[in-house]
């Protein structure tokens, strides 16, 4: 496994069959995770130290829950589309009426940093 942070290699290690799970930590940011044997093999980690967070369901959708009265700025990022920021209200008794945020991907975006030229030539 190979993990890659910007311009930086937190660190690479075999991971076989069999072998014991991994345990690892990192500050704020987006780690990439490739095979070095299989480019194919990839995936993604946003890390962050906030406690106000959610991972999106398989239709893209998600709450957050019980989130005090405020402003606040949401970010979704997507590894071929990259970073999308939007500003929600969130009012006292929000469980009556909820506030929404909806963000759109018009599939031109350029490829994020993280992302850049991947999976060029592999299919």
């Amino acid at each position: 496994m190979h993990t890659d942070k910007g311009d930086e290699t937190p660190f690479t290690q075999a991971q076989p069959g069999g072998a014991a799970p991994l345990t690892k930590t990192w500050k704020d940011g987006i780690i990439k995770l490739t095979c070095d044997l299989h480019p194919w093999m990839r995936g993604f980690v946003a890390v962050t130290d906030h406690p106000i967070f959610a991972v999106s369901g398989d239709d893209g959708s998600f709450t957050i829950e019980k989130v005090p009265a405020g402003k606040y700025k949401l970010e979704a990022w997507r590894s071929r589309y990259g970073l999308k920021t939007a500003e929600v209200t969130v009012t006292e008794g929000a469980d009556e009426e909820p506030a929404q945020i909806t963000f759109t991907y018009a599939g031109t975006e350029p490829e994020p940093a993280e992302n850049r030229d991947e999976l060029k030539g592999l299919w």
